[in-house]
């Protein structure tokens, strides 16, 4: 029995305890109930989309691919491929339309699933980058539990829109575009294009891609003034994969290219994008600008406090290096996620149409600030001089403080994620007398099978559903 004990390997006991611990996190909050929480309007539309897609693509009218300026062709593809997933295991091949309320959350749960499967492997990826790139597997490891643990960005990943497709590839292109200059690696550029095309093909939004990735090129340029021609090759290189995967999974772009660009330019970037707006009922009125302090205000109620902590004290860190004269501290790509999300924030702000899943592409980087300083936070414990038995005890509290709040919040959630607000600013309660609440269609499975139970009348059966759109052909 004693020996037992001593050969007790505690390394090996703790690797298996974080794997269990992120095992459990990516099920509950990405998998569980999944198909069972809100109904979004628009995915709807999006399966007739879907259908029209893949139709134009059988019958060969290839202009008829373009379906909406966004243009969701990698939603639509991973629709499809959750459509078939449902014919196959159901035996069911009917069109969506003939959807009903009975079978409707296992049609949701299938055409859900490979997004969140989607979303979850280029998330895996990108800590993998994060890996090479901080050459620590403390931050990589931080950076994606502390992203899974941002309630709302897990209800976004969850649900049927672009928003969480395209932030992961957005973060994950840049990523791999800084690793293959910093490394100048031919690998990781074509991995940087394949992702920037993904890109192109979810949103209009996708134009940062190549923004960020200019001036990151800029910064390799000037740091290595030698290598200017083995970065403009790899350059060329990039842009071109990004043009042919973009151009090789929408046939649209086979048949009428410019046409098709020029729709997406100025349906979906000047019409829509600068010029559009969303109806904001706030203080009884119903408004189409909510401020130019929304996205502050969205910021701070939908990201939870243990993020909004770690990014003060990176911002302490930042504050206290520039004052000593030793930026170099910092890490390079820290400040650089930094500056996206800043520029990504003003950005929006300054268009006139404002939601707030439109923050979700900042919430990959402000994980990777928030693991930067987590690593910074635990390095300043060790080095700081006080007894041991203090240390453990505050790193102790923090943690079980931390965890509690994020076990008890995901649980008490779960499914309905995009009911986030953080509770320390007066949660949901606050947050309605401040900004706009996009309902989403939570709980309306719960209210049904309430009604239901009330047995109003033996032939009926009740299907609460999300505005007009809801089960409509």
């Amino acid at each position: 029995m004693f020996k037992r004990v001593k050969n007790f390997n505690i390394i090996r006991f703790g690797k298996f305890l974080l794997l269990l611990f992120t095992a459990l996190l990516i099920y509950f909050s990405l998998f569980n109930k999944l198909g069972y929480e809100n109904i979004n309007v628009d995915q709807f539309l999006w399966y007739e989309r879907t259908e029209n897609f893949f139709q134009a693509i059988k019958e060969g009218d290839f202009s008829d691919t373009y379906q909406q300026y966004h243009p969701g062709v990698t939603l639509m593809y991973l629709i499809r491929l959750g459509q078939l997933s449902y014919r196959i295991s159901t035996g069911d091949f009917s069109n969506h339309s003939d959807i009903s309320y009975e079978n409707y959350g296992l049609y949701n749960y299938h055409t859900k699933l490979y997004v969140v499967i989607f979303c979850l492997l280029i998330i895996l990826f990108s800590s993998h980058l994060v890996n090479k790139i901080t050459k620590s597997k403390f931050i990589a490891i931080s950076f994606f539990i502390f992203l899974l643990l941002e309630s709302y960005y897990i209800g976004i990943l969850r649900n049927l829109h672009m928003d969480g497709i395209l932030s992961v590839l957005i973060f994950s292109s840049i990523l791999s575009f800084y690793l293959a200059c910093s490394e100048k690696s031919t690998k990781y550029f074509i991995l940087s294009g394949i992702l920037t095309g993904l890109g192109f093909l979810t949103k209009s939004v996708s134009f940062f891609i190549p923004l960020f990735c200019l001036i990151i090129f800029i910064v390799f340029l000037i740091k290595e003034r030698n290598s200017f021609s083995l970065f403009m090759r790899m350059g060329i290189l990039w842009i071109l994969i990004s043009i042919f995967v973009f151009v090789l999974l929408f046939p649209a772009m086979w048949v009428a290219p410019i046409d098709t660009l020029s729709r997406i330019i100025h349906d979906g970037v000047l019409d829509t994008g600068v010029s559009g707006s969303f109806n904001h009922y706030l203080n009884n009125t119903m408004t189409e600008d909510p401020g130019i302090f929304f996205y502050v205000k969205v910021l701070a109620f939908r990201i939870t406090p243990f993020t909004h902590f770690l990014i003060l004290v990176y911002f302490v860190f930042l504050l206290i290096s520039l004052f000593r004269k030793k930026l170099k501290l910092i890490p390079e790509l820290s400040i650089l996620s930094l500056f996206f999300s800043a520029l990504y924030f003003l950005v929006f702000t300054c268009l006139q149409k404002k939601t707030d899943r439109y923050m979700s592409s900042i919430y990959p980087f402000l994980a990777l600030i928030s693991a930067y300083s987590f690593s910074i936070l635990i390095d300043f414990l060790k080095n700081l001089r006080v007894g041991k038995k203090i240390k453990n005890f505050f790193v102790l509290f923090i943690f079980v403080i931390s965890f509690t709040y994020y076990v008890w919040n995901i649980f008490t959630l779960k499914p309905y994620f995009l009911a986030y607000y953080n509770h320390v600013l007066g949660g949901i309660d606050r947050a309605q007398k401040e900004m706009y609440l996009n309902q989403g269609g939570i709980g309306v499975f719960e209210i049904s099978e309430y009604l239901d139970s009330l047995k109003l009348s033996d032939n009926t059966r009740i299907a609460v559903t999300n505005e007009r759109e809801s089960f409509k052909k």
